[in-house]
């Protein structure tokens, strides 16, 4: 996948691009573009190990009708990124074109992304796709969760939007490693029935790209999982990866599980304590 810099004929195009590099011990951000509405809007240090936390802000009501977002950020070798936004992911509706958000993320030999995006929320009548695609270089570690709700739920949108398709793909030195997608057009799909959403109204991933993602770990991480509230199961990838799936009903509870599940790994990966963020 590349990012494509063409205007949507309808909508608006917006692209933010970030650069990271090692100095003096530290993750530094040297590079940045943003065009309105996204933009960067604070980085912080995380720890003595140097570790980065960048907030992406969305200074528009959320994304619009035709609204193109491209995401573009190159972690340099040895860098560690916590990268997150400040608020949901909004998805207005679509009447005359569908939105799209566009993610491409280079994580050089010897970097850690930490990747949590606040739930996106699509709203009713809209068409939205997004594509995310991670570059792994050399032993290059990802930690990315999601989680994608059914609507504005307290609006009675329960399932209302027109179509959601979302993809990733994870390569690693040139490999495809991982590759996954969630399509649900509810007016036509059958979503309710078993193996799909069932009477859940929330999904979530949790993907983790590590060499040390291993069957040790991988039944740490099934101990940790709530007793209930969630549907929930976690396997190995292949070429060292661990994925965990799970539906749920309150958003609050599939964040939480999330952070919980994410700060085991990289308590076990990195031999760092989990991460405490605030927003």
């Amino acid at each position: 996948m590349s990012i494509n810099l063409l205007p949507t004929p309808t909508g608006r195009q917006s692209l933010l691009r970030g650069r990271f590099i090692r100095r003096g011990g530290k993750t530094v951000l040297t590079d940045r573009y943003h065009e309105a509405p996204l933009k960067i809007s604070k980085t912080f240090e995380l720890s003595g190990d140097g570790e980065l936390l960048v907030y992406m802000m969305d200074a528009s009501p959320g994304i619009l009708d035709g609204d193109r977002y491209l995401i573009d950020m190159h972690l340099e070798p040895e860098t560690k990124v916590y990268l997150t936004n400040q608020s949901h992911t909004k998805v207005h509706p679509t009447p005359r074109e569908s939105s799209s958000l566009i993610q491409h993320f280079i994580v050089e030999n010897g970097a850690v992304l930490e990747y949590f995006p606040e739930p996106l929320i699509p709203y009713a009548g809209s068409d939205f796709t997004a594509e995310t695609r991670f570059d792994l270089r050399g032993n290059a570690v990802l930690l990315y969760g999601d989680i994608v709700t059914a609507g504005r739920l307290h609006h009675g949108e329960q399932f209302l939007y027109d179509k959601l398709d979302s993809r990733m793909e994870a390569h690693r030195d040139g490999r495809l490693v991982a590759w996954d997608r969630f399509c649900l057009m509810p007016k036509s799909d059958r979503y309710r029935e078993l193996g799909a959403m069932e009477n859940y109204s929330h999904s979530g991933s949790l993907w983790i790209m590590a060499s040390g993602a291993d069957e040790t770990l991988l039944q740490e991480v099934r101990n940790a999982f709530p007793a209930k509230g969630l549907l929930i199961g976690g396997s190995l990838t292949a070429h060292g990866g661990m994925l965990v799936r799970m539906l749920g009903s309150q958003v609050w509870l599939l964040q939480e599980t999330i952070h919980k599940l994410a700060g085991i790994c990289r308590r076990t990966l990195l031999g760092k304590q989990p991460h405490l963020i605030r927003r």
